[in-house]
């Protein structure tokens, strides 16, 4: 019984070799014979979540077997199915992480997905740079959040800031998007940023996130600015001047009717930021 494992072991990557050479035989093109070994190394991730440890290292074993074997197939004779391949291989690898709650079979998983992605969004000619992110963002964002999670401590509050589990996430949404749209023509950037940034602002607000709240923010005034600038470059100095100035006399009695001066509600702000969001 203590050799069964090792027995199984070796069985298992015999077995994915007789696979491999049957599937030859039997003049299985390689597209398909690519799909069924990175099918097989899914399901046998998967599978081996639920096995015990001693005997999870067979199933390890055919897996990686099964999942070299196949991207190797398609890398060489099918370099258009590369994409399918590893996004098989990365479902199967993201489950194991999950089921197990396994960060970093988790985390390499959801890499190989959005690499696959990646691949087929390439195959397909698509050229705008939201539909690349997006994945990416997905996947940062929900390691993000089990982090920030796992860290929490005994009554609940977290240990670990928004800026940390979200900042990267918004980051490659909004930064790449906002780029583009100020440097291209094309305005649909700007309005994928935009929706992100109002989204990321009311998530923000409502959860006390200072990430999000901070970062659609400052993206929402920079796309503002960008979408003003055109239009707003015909329009005489002495207009700006008129509403800026009507913006500080407006404030000004606002403070004086609240006693507070422009210091002490600078500080003010920075002690709600610093207490109420994380």
């Amino acid at each position: 019984r203590r050799k069964a494992p090792e027995l199984l072991w070796f069985t298992y990557i015999a077995a994915t070799a007789l696979e491999t050479v049957g599937l030859h035989d039997l003049g299985i093109h390689a597209t398909p014979a690519a799909f069924a070994l990175c099918s097989t190394s899914a399901a046998t991730l998967t599978l081996a979540s639920f096995m015990s440890r001693e005997w999870r290292v067979p199933f390890f074993a055919s897996a990686a077997t099964s999942a070299f074997i196949g991207i190797a197939i398609a890398s060489v004779s099918a370099p258009r199915e590369i994409g399918n391949a590893l996004s098989l291989v990365g479902i199967g690898l993201l489950a194991y992480g999950a089921l197990q709650k396994h960060a970093f079979a988790a985390n390499s998983g959801g890499a190989l997905l959005v690499y696959g992605i990646w691949a087929n969004l390439g195959l397909h000619s698509i050229s705008q740079i939201e539909w690349y992110m997006l994945p990416l963002a997905v996947q940062l964002f929900v390691a993000g959040e089990l982090y920030r999670r796992n860290a929490s401590r005994a009554d609940g509050s977290h240990s670990v800031s928004s800026w940390a589990a979200h900042g990267p996430a918004l980051i490659a949404l909004l930064l790449p998007s906002i780029v583009a749209g100020i440097r291209g023509d094309d305005h649909f950037h700007l309005l994928f940023a935009g929706a992100v940034a109002v989204l990321a602002v009311g998530i923000g607000g409502v959860q006390r996130l200072a990430a999000p709240l901070l970062l659609g923010t400052a993206a929402l005034t920079v796309i503002t600015f960008d979408m003003a600038v055109g239009p707003a470059s015909h329009v005489e100095s002495w207009v700006w001047l008129a509403v800026g100035g009507s913006a500080l006399v407006a404030t000004a009695i606002g403070m004086e009717r609240t006693h507070t001066s422009p210091v002490a509600a600078g500080r003010r702000l920075i002690e709600v930021v610093n207490e109420q969001f994380v």
